[in-house]
């Protein structure tokens, strides 16, 4: 059984192994007076995402999800919890006020989740983009019924099982960004060797991405999505090429074709998923692919701190596109949630 509590509470018998997994030793408290089996900090939010969380309650269902996401790195440390757990009694110890909305929490939720299999272990130690895909189709045509309630809407938590697919989502669509990135940067810097790698791996991407929709709308959906997603890069390496050699006159032509892709995928999505309007999934690629331009345009003249801003402004964004997606199949295989 695993449970939390607060490390300045008093120990008690029915505690069984306590384990503080704070990053930060708690204020005031001599190490002599905790009572610990073991402190873990490595298993504790990462330095960067306590400092952002701040125990805002409006940043709590992020901090969920980012905090899951680091989690998967630390797979080894979960399993070995999750067998504590159910060998004997675990205590998660921490030092927040409000222990609801705590690290200790969310890693109690990971670690009680009854349909966690050493299979689902195995997958939250792989980073690479087919197994982010993988998991995506096995969340949704393998897990069973269960309850969701939208947050944006009502304020309530989503499900573990719709947490889990967000995430899927999120590392699909960052991993798109990541080598478009990296492409852009290598090219303009004359590397034309990792231009080609970059390259290699953003239409492996695309193949992830498109494998993901196989097992919930068929092969040649995705097939189709393939064929869209290779056009959307196409275009965008088209107005790199000219911008890249100076020729402003060019560029018109490639952004009236990425504009022109974004309503076919819009298009594509809107008739596979209802929740998917195709108003809203043009204006999400439309905005995608302005991101593109700009960051293309701003390594063009080595504008690199305004690339840094546009960097940020997408990262955000390409999560946004991810989560709509991910909200839409949620909505509609909600059985599945």
């Amino acid at each position: 059984m695993v449970k939390i509590k607060r490390v300045y509470d008093p120990p008690s018998q029915d505690d069984g192994k306590r384990v503080l997994v704070d990053r930060l030793w708690p204020r005031g408290l001599k190490k002599t007076g905790a009572h610990l089996d073991e402190w873990l900090k490595n298993i504790a939010p990462s330095n960067e995402l306590r400092a952002w969380y701040g125990h805002e309650p409006a940043r709590w269902q992020e901090f969920r999800i980012r905090y899951l996401r680091e989690l998967r790195s630390n797979a080894d440390l979960v399993t070995r919890l999750k067998r504590e757990g159910r060998k004997g009694t675990l205590a998660l110890l921490f030092a927040a006020k409000d222990g609801e909305h705590s690290n200790a929490a969310v890693l109690k939720e990971l670690l009680s989740r009854k349909d966690t299999s050493s299979k689902e272990v195995m997958t939250m130690k792989k980073t690479a983009l087919k197994g982010a895909a993988l998991l995506l189709g096995m969340f949704v045509l393998f897990t069973g019924p269960s309850a969701f309630a939208e947050k944006k809407a009502h304020g309530a938590e989503l499900t573990p099982k719709a947490v889990e697919l967000k995430l899927a989502m999120r590392d699909l669509w960052f991993g798109h960004i990541f080598w478009v990135r990296n492409v852009v940067l290598e090219t303009k810097a004359g590397d034309i060797e990792a231009a080609k790698v970059a390259e290699g791996k953003v239409v492996e991407n695309a193949r992830a991405i498109a494998d993901a929709i196989v097992p919930i709308y068929g092969k040649e959906a995705g097939d189709k999505l393939f064929g869209l997603l290779a056009g959307h890069y196409g275009a965008v390496k088209e107005y790199m090429s000219v911008a890249f050699a100076g020729d402003a006159g060019a560029k018109g032509a490639a952004v009236d074709k990425l504009k022109a892709n974004a309503g076919e995928i819009a298009t594509f999505l809107s008739s596979a998923n209802p929740n998917w309007p195709k108003d809203t999934v043009a204006g999400l690629f439309m905005a995608h692919g302005g991101h593109h331009i700009a960051q293309i345009d701003q390594v063009s003249i080595k504008d690199y701190t305004a690339e840094a801003k546009t960097w940020d402004d997408m990262k955000g964004h390409i999560n946004m596109l991810a989560d709509a997606l991910a909200d839409g199949i949620v909505k509609q295989f909600p059985k599945k949630f």
